[in-house]
């Protein structure tokens, strides 16, 4: 049963990435190819294996990896659509603008001197 589930999490966010992916507008044959083929075959075989061997651990693993795969695609296109693009209205947009916070000493030849002064909009 939890296999099935994390198999549905891995869909629902594969679909909000490729909703990323379009609004970036990287949706072609070579961005997405390798992506979309490695999310079906891994949760798949992932799911599989989970469902049918509780107590394997390489489902399991497949699952959880993929998860992260799509995960980490998901925040690289939403960190893109939000800080390259503009959207600075989307929900989590404005949280990580000054993360982490600046421990260096402010001077006018420093690159990091205003790091932390910019403010989300």
């Amino acid at each position: 049963m939890m296999a099935t589930v994390l198999g549905g999490v891995v869909l629902a966010l594969a679909a909000a990435t490729l909703t990323l992916v379009s609004l970036v507008r990287q949706m072609t044959v070579h961005h997405l190819g390798p992506g979309i083929a490695i999310v079906l075959a891994y949760a798949g075989v992932g799911v599989v294996i989970a469902r049918r061997q509780p107590r394997n651990p390489t489902g399991w693993l497949l699952i959880i990896f993929v998860l992260l795969y799509v995960l980490g695609a998901a925040a690289t296109n939403y960190a893109v659509l939000a800080y390259r693009l503009g959207y600075h209205g989307l929900p989590l947009a404005a949280g990580p603008s000054c993360w982490p916070p600046c421990r260096r000493p402010r001077s006018p030849c420093s690159p990091w001197s205003s790091c932390c002064s910019r403010t989300a909009s």
